[in-house]
């Protein structure tokens, strides 16, 4: 999100701030909130070594966090509901004039068990989900500071962090990659055709071929840089990041998996996509709507347990993206109180990143793929109050060091061609690509 100074509201300063947090500390405050000025970008706010998380949506408070106060990892079957938001309450202050959400947690999910106990996935997890030392959250023309307490000199760091956020933040120079290890024909050939024969024998009425690119740099890449490259090329997607122990899953992705706020719960399907400018092809794909229609069915058939109402339009929209048009079509449902976490797990994978049906789509996966770590998986934020907003983790991609890993699926349909597919594999791939490469 991008936010503007409020001119009836006085900056903010450096000393007013270091008066608040100490003030706060010394009265036993676990939880510090205060105002902070307002820059255009939130990634400005990591540093270059720090573990860090970053959700910065087209619309709505957008964040980053450096540091980290408290981590709660998951593993297994349970690893949805071993998450309790509830775990990093604590007694907070808040400067006058401020109206901040609550705590949030940050992280997500590996796309199955397991996927994520090899590299470059394995600083990463089954489920990991990170509450930052420091938050810095900008949203309706104001920006704050959260501080959660924890070792070391809070007032210390402060000033660095203010600093940070005045800087000039010069672009780093570009990092040139020396190496590209393309996706490989005859591996992408050879699982959709084996879906193609799943499909044709009864087994199966979609899957999601994924495949992967991989590069090396002269040096290693700057997350912040990859960041504003993927802001400045798809402004109407979220930006999402975590950086752990040096290695950073970041992307721009333009599906939520879905949206929680009290007893209201808004997703959407997002499967079918041609180039920009084929928007009347894709309206009149048979195969694409047949795509689409899976996920919609799934997705309302997932909520069906835990919902009392349920609503969506009769017809797609279009989504359009600079580099790819999709159909979507919005949901929305009153789940009770039901655990947020308990709605994503139903919600994952989607028919637009797994298949139909589901086990029988991954088991296939499993069989044909190197296993796809966070990718296409559900990453996002929760809430002390368990309100929460997750997305899938598309057009995204690792760095680590000097290498970088970008990813892209494509769902395999009755008439699926493996050609035309790998086309658009290709073609998603550049989504992230582009910001690897793009000069400044």
């Amino acid at each position: 999100m991008r936010a503007e100074p409020v001119a009836a509201v006085s900056r903010p300063t450096l000393a007013g701030a270091r008066r608040f947090l100490r003030d706060a500390l010394a009265k036993g405050s676990e939880v510090v909130t205060f105002r902070a000025p307002v820059v255009a970008d939130v990634a400005r706010f990591w540093g270059r070594g720090d573990d860090a998380v970053l959700w910065d949506p087209p619309d709505g408070l957008s964040f980053a966090g450096v540091g980290t106060a408290r981590v709660l990892a998951a593993r297994g079957p349970e690893r949805f509901m071993a998450i309790d938001p509830r775990a990093i309450a604590g007694r907070q202050r808040v400067e006058g004039g401020l109206a901040p959400p609550p705590p949030r947690l940050f992280g997500g999910f590996a796309f199955e068990i397991g996927g994520a106990e090899h590299p470059p996935w394995d600083a990463f997890g089954d489920g990991l989900f990170v509450l930052p030392r420091w938050v810095y959250g900008v949203g309706d023309g104001l920006a704050w500071l959260r501080y959660h307490r924890s070792e070391g000199d809070a007032v210390a760091e402060l000033e660095g962090l203010w600093r940070r956020l005045l800087g000039d933040d010069p672009v780093p120079a570009v990092a040139r990659p020396q190496v590209v290890e393309a996706p490989s024909p005859t591996l992408w050939r050879r699982e959709v055709e084996a879906i193609g024969a799943a499909i044709e024998a009864g087994h199966l009425a979609k899957a999601v071929a994924a495949t992967r690119a991989t590069l090396a740099f002269e040096r290693p890449l700057d997350p912040r840089v990859v960041l504003r490259r993927l802001g400045r090329r798809f402004a109407g997607c979220t930006r999402f990041a975590i950086r752990r122990g040096g290695t950073t899953f970041l992307g721009a992705t333009p599906e939520r998996l879905l949206s929680r706020r009290g007893e209201v719960l808004r997703t959407e399907a997002l499967a079918g996509s041609a180039a920009p400018g084929c928007e009347d092809a894709l309206r009149a794909s048979r195969k694409d709507r047949h795509e689409h229609d899976l996920v919609v069915d799934a997705i309302v058939d997932a909520l069906a347990p835990f919902t009392t109402a349920l609503s969506r339009p009769a017809e797609p929209q279009l989504h359009r993206l600079p580099n790819v048009v999709h159909l979507r079509t919005p949901i929305e449902a009153r789940v009770g109180a039901t655990p947020t976490l308990r709605l994503v797990q139903a919600l994952h994978p989607t028919p637009a990143v797994g298949g139909v049906p589901t086990v029988s789509a991954l088991r296939l996966i499993a069989e044909h793929e190197a296993p796809r770590g966070w990718y296409a998986a559900p990453v996002g934020w929760l809430d002390t109050e368990g309100d929460g907003v997750f997305a899938v983790g598309l057009r995204s991609g690792v760095l680590a060091a000097r290498r970088a890993w970008a990813f892209a699926g494509c769902g395999i349909v009755a008439g699926s061609e493996p050609d035309a597919e790998l086309d658009e594999a290709r073609m998603k791939l550049r989504a992230f690509l582009g910001a690897l490469s793009e000069e400044g």
